[in-house]
């Protein structure tokens, strides 16, 4: 055998017996182990809980948002021709998703329809001989922030000379959506300052899991150093196991969501008339979160356990 396999083959004997090591730190503090994945699962469902929050919000203000419109209702001399000149003018200057053009004809059908069970207006419409509406324009901003520039273009003198009313829809929804996102903020607030809490226990948690782990095998740690174990070898168990708790808990985490999830998301998307399910979503991006879960709780756990094998492991 040549010293590269020699060297290969040692390299994989210390690795298996750095993974046993670490294992059997696991195991025989197993109360203490179920403790610190305990806290850590509920440090990574907080966090999932801050990531479904905003997912959420978005879905909720982007379906608010398809409600929004601004209809412009001309006085009744302006034409059809006139109005679809000024489609085409708001369309090319201004920050517009779409435009719908309204008859006066499709506008008084619509008018009649909803009025349908008012006999008074009934009769004032039958007593006119002349259409009183006039042709509109429903337009959708392609943010709700964009409707003040597009009203500020038709208070213009020249274009209020030709309008007959606004009908700004869009300024109660955007009162709530106001609501809906100071109460998005509050929630998200909440929820990351107890995500904050669980991350200081986990880190203090999985600090003194080490230090007891180190202060159960300091006999074992002497012998090795005395054999000529290397410092690298003395710290490897105690660097995988917070790994492993770091593996262990965020596949628990995914196991725990999935049912929970699949068990809400028909109230959750009962609230988006179905346009929209929690549980799709998760399974879709399951992958992702885990393992941007798994990194960032393994760094957290790497720092902690440094700290420990820095205070208490001397080597």
């Amino acid at each position: 055998m040549c010293a590269l396999d020699f060297d290969i083959l040692s390299m994989l004997i210390s690795f298996v017996r750095i993974i046993t090591f670490a294992l059997q730190n696991f195991w025989r503090n197993i109360w203490l182990s179920i403790a610190t994945l305990s806290i850590i699962i509920l440090t990574l469902i907080s966090v999932s809980g801050l990531i479904f929050i905003s997912v959420l919000t978005q879905e909720a203000i982007a379906s608010a948002q398809q409600l929004i419109d601004l209809t412009i209702t001309f006085k009744t001399d302006i034409t059809a021709d006139e109005i679809h000149s000024i489609d085409q003018t708001i369309k090319s200057s201004l920050p517009i998703e779409s435009t719908t053009f309204i008859s006066k004809e499709e506008a008084l059908a619509k008018f009649k329809e909803f009025h349908k069970d008012d006999p008074s207006i009934q009769e004032s419409l039958n007593a006119l001989e002349e259409n009183p509406l006039g042709n509109a324009l429903v337009i959708t901003a392609n943010r709700i922030e964009d409707y003040p520039s597009i009203i500020a273009y038709f208070q213009q003198d020249e274009m209020q000379n030709k309008i007959q009313e606004f009908n700004k829809n869009f300024e109660k929804h955007e009162l709530i959506l106001e609501k809906m996102n100071l109460l998005t903020k509050r929630v998200q607030e909440i929820a990351l300052v107890i995500s904050g809490i669980f991350i200081v226990i986990a880190a203090l948690i999985v600090f003194n899991t080490i230090r007891i782990a180190i202060y159960t095998h300091s006999e074992e740690i002497s012998i090795m150093k005395l054999v000529g174990a290397t410092n690298a070898f003395v710290r490897g168990p105690f660097i995988f196991e917070s790994i492993f708790y770091s593996l262990a808990a965020t596949l628990i985490t995914l196991a725990i969501l999935m049912p929970l999830l699949s068990l809400i998301s028909p109230y959750i998307s009962a609230f988006f008339n179905n346009s929209f399910d929690l549980a799709t979503y998760f399974r879709q991006h399951a992958l992702w979160i885990g393992l941007y879960e798994f990194l960032g709780i393994t760094l957290l756990n790497l720092i902690a356990t440094s700290f420990a094998i820095g205070k208490y492991l001397k080597i």
